[in-house]
């Protein structure tokens, strides 16, 4: 299959980050980014991205949620 390729604006909207911040993620090795044929652009593979996602902690994750739970009243 074929890969989904995304600009730097649509890579930081699918990551909920700034383009600051996917710039430093490029800079320190988090995320890689290829220039195209024909182009001095930056795209992103949206299945790297993907990896990247499933691998980064969950915000919040089960433990907040059992904490809720613990002070909900009965």
């Amino acid at each position: 299959m074929l890969p989904v390729w995304l600009t730097v604006k649509e890579a930081a909207e699918y990551l909920r980050v700034s383009r600051a911040t996917l710039y430093r993620m490029i800079a320190d090795g988090r995320v890689k980014a290829y220039e195209l044929p024909g182009s001095s652009r930056k795209r992103f593979k949206r299945e790297e991205l993907d990896e990247l996602l499933s691998s980064a902690p969950k915000q919040g994750g089960d433990d907040s949620l059992k904490t809720e739970e613990a002070n909900a009243p009965d």
